[in-house]
């Protein structure tokens, strides 16, 4: 359906003067696999004469500890980098000590599009060769990372991972790899057109690099029509009269397809396609909404678009579309998840990736960054409705059918933070440190990681 701009008098260029976005380190591929940071451009004399294979996809391990970085041919690697950090008394020194602690290769024979960190460390990575693999802490390390921060950050030199087990199944390139929250599930997604969930299996999860994790497909889910990007699963929680997880996965069929197991708990089926975008979705990612006249949160999801735009996305439960939308029975029956709009030309050219802050990072309004196509990277939060500041206020869909109650408040954002030319080609991946909502990791076409801190000047 057609989507609303901006009314007239919304300006996207109007950047907050609060806040600036400062590079803190940039992790640089070297022959020898060193680090070398920008501050201090020593540290490493054997940089590479050609440039490095782009950079697709950073994620940070869940205590954010480590940050895996995945590579494109001919290089066909995974980085994993270690925060050092602990191992310094200045907390300001927090951001930019980040050390190589081993390169893995030799496995994936094609791109590496994606790879998300599990419980205890251990790794999925998806690749364009068909495969996933299943990364775990070697077995010849006998402590965690954390009591290596305790002890010698030179000990992180023998911290290794092992390919205990590669998943076959996708007829070709495969996009994304997702874990739920509990590590017993892994989705992936590929250029076939499917979904794939497996259910995983760790009889000791205390002992690492054993290879006895066991991994079954539960369901291959079709339904897109074309390349599907992306997938990643929600918890359902926080949601009143809800329990368990969705599963969604991003096409490039212009849509969104939420999934859900049955009750038996041996399938999954698709319980709604979202459409809002003219081009391909590239990009989900959700977040917690706070509304300080109700003291609740609701839950939300932004995604990006070729298109150019950001959508925002709200799930209203069966009493929240009654006062939404009292005039129309048609829609008060089922909760659902409806498209608030769009942040039309969030980017000059397609949004490549999309990351917001989580409930655990302390942040009420949660922040927004955004990747693209125009080698930029954008900060945006939401903001309340009483803001006296500029604001970007969105209008509802023309088209989506709903009877929508006049008083209904719609969302506000600004845009707090903005980098040009962050990094020299596209920006394939933003996220957020999960332990700090400030600091953002992101991936570009020059094959560089970059970290990055959101500040509010004084």
């Amino acid at each position: 359906f057609a989507m609303e701009e901006f009314r007239e008098d919304a300006d996207l260029t109007n950047v907050s003067q609060e806040y600036e976005v400062v590079c803190v380190s940039t992790l640089i591929p070297c022959r020898s696999d060193e680090t070398i940071d920008e501050d201090e451009p020593g540290i490493c004399n054997d940089l590479l004469s050609t440039p490095p294979s782009p950079a697709w996809h950073v994620s940070f391990s869940r205590d954010g500890l480590l940050l895996a970085t995945s590579h494109a041919s001919p290089e066909n690697c995974i980085r994993i980098w270690a925060c050092c950090s602990p191992l310094k008394s200045k907390s300001d020194d927090l951001d930019d000590s980040w050390s190589l602690v081993c390169k893995l290769s030799g496995v994936h024979e094609r791109t590496i599009r994606c790879t998300e960190f599990g419980p205890h460390h251990i790794l999925a990575s998806a690749s364009f060769d068909g495969n996933i693999c299943i990364w775990e802490p070697s077995t010849e390390n006998q402590h965690t990372v954390s009591s290596f921060f305790q002890s010698n950050s030179l000990a992180l030199q023998k911290y290794n991972w092992e390919c205990t087990a590669q998943l076959e199944g996708h007829d070709n390139e495969v996009k994304a790899v997702a874990w739920n929250a509990a590590g017993s599930l892994l989705a992936t997604c590929g250029r076939d057109k499917t979904v794939w969930v497996w259910e995983c299996n760790w009889p000791n999860r205390n002992q690492f690099g054993s290879g006895e994790g066991e991994f079954d497909c539960l369901a291959v889910l079709n339904g897109h029509e074309a390349d599907v990007k992306l997938v990643t699963f929600i918890q359902k929680e926080h949601v009143r009269g809800e329990e368990g997880e969705w599963l969604l996965s991003a096409s490039y069929d212009n849509s969104i397809k939420l999934w859900e197991e049955d009750e038996e708990g041996d399938d999954w089926y698709c319980i709604s396609t979202l459409n809002g975008h003219t081009n391909t979705v590239w990009c989900v990612s959700p977040y917690w909404s706070y509304t300080a006249a109700t003291n609740q949160y609701s839950l939300h999801m932004v995604s990006a678009s070729h298109d150019s735009s950001l959508a925002i996305w709200k799930y209203y439960t069966v009493m929240e579309l009654r006062n939404a939308c009292p005039a129309d029975n048609s829609v008060a029956k089922t909760a659902t998840w409806r498209c608030l709009g769009n942040l039309i030309k969030a980017h000059e050219g397609a949004v490549y990736s999309v990351n917001c802050t989580s409930l655990s990072q302390g942040l009420k309004n949660p922040l927004i960054a955004s990747g693209g196509e125009d080698n930029c990277i954008h900060i945006y939060q939401e903001v309340s409705q009483d803001c006296q500041l500029p604001t970007l206020t969105m209008e509802r869909p023309k088209d989506d059918g709903v009877k929508w109650n006049s008083q209904e408040k719609l969302s506000k954002f600004r845009r707090i933070g903005s980098v040009a030319n962050a990094h020299n080609g596209d920006v394939n991946c933003v996220k957020w440190h999960p332990k700090d909502g400030t600091l953002l990791a992101s991936a570009g076409d020059d094959g560089l990681v970059k970290l990055w801190k959101v500040l509010k000047k004084c």
